[in-house]
């Protein structure tokens, strides 16, 4: 987040993200479970091939 729009967005961003995980603990009990590595790896690599899809077909539209 901080090379999108500075310290103070990576700040919010990151206390937001603490603030739902630590709501959920609270509100339903559950205890906290970060994805694993494979995980977070897998799901990055599914919305990064989304974005190059959009942008591919995006591309097309714009050369046709």
């Amino acid at each position: 987040m901080k090379g999108k729009g500075g310290n103070r967005y990576a700040v919010v961003a990151t206390a937001n993200k603490i603030a739902t995980i630590y709501y959920k603990m609270v509100r339903y009990k559950q205890e906290f479970n970060p994805l694993n590595l494979k995980d977070y790896q897998q799901k990055y690599k599914q919305a990064k091939i989304a974005f190059l899809e959009r942008k591919l077909s995006e591309l097309k539209q714009h050369a046709a």
